[in-house]
């Protein structure tokens, strides 16, 4: 597994959202990048999801989804990436924890941790069944607050993710600390937060 560290690159990308629409959420806020269209959560357990486009269309969309489990979280950071990892299956068979880009970033004082991933998504459905869709990847965040860490997450289409690589790199730039509430449990978009698996 790869592990590299970034830390100015991300505050100084930060300084170029002067001005744009943020999205404040108990602990921190960010700024969606341009191009991401704000969807209804087609989920109960998800607190904010995104769609971003394929191009060509063929290409199939993505979607990015925000998670939030209270302070507590689910687990530490190797867990979720480890959990992660294993929703792919590689084409030689190795782990895909051995080939995952790990990256751990600082972002205006958050901590921040990355990780990307591809191969085959075979991530378990809700009725129990296994995925099978070769071509695709995941690029995931952890971003650790003082209200409890949030869990931003891209899957979609190899082609597509990788068109959005720098989006989610301007997103991860874009994040702040922000005050936590007495209500710091709950989501903002919408009452209180689910309890669920990501």
């Amino acid at each position: 597994m790869r592990r590299t560290f970034s830390v100015c690159c991300l505050v100084v990308l930060a300084n170029a959202f002067a001005g744009c629409h943020r999205i404040d959420m108990p602990g921190m806020s960010y700024v969606p990048p341009d191009g991401w269209i704000r969807e209804d959560p087609t989920s109960d357990h998800r607190m904010i999801q995104y769609r971003l486009r394929g191009r060509p269309k063929e290409a199939g969309d993505a979607r990015l989804v925000v998670y939030f489990f209270g302070e507590a979280g689910t687990g530490d950071v190797d867990a979720n990436i480890e959990r992660w990892a294993g929703q792919f299956r590689q084409p030689d068979g190795r782990p895909s924890l051995e080939v995952a880009r790990v990256e751990h970033h600082e972002a205006n004082g958050l901590v921040v941790h990355t990780v990307a991933v591809e191969g085959t998504y075979t991530a378990m459905t809700a009725t129990g069944e296994h995925l099978n869709r070769p071509h695709r990847s995941l690029y995931a965040a952890v971003v650790y607050t003082d209200a409890g860490p949030y869990y931003f997450k891209v899957v979609g289409p190899t082609e597509t993710v990788r068109r959005w690589d720098d989006s989610f790199k301007t997103l991860l730039a874009s994040f702040k600390p922000a005050p936590v509430s007495a209500k710091s449990d709950e989501d903002p978009s919408e009452g209180s937060v689910k309890e669920a698996t990501q």
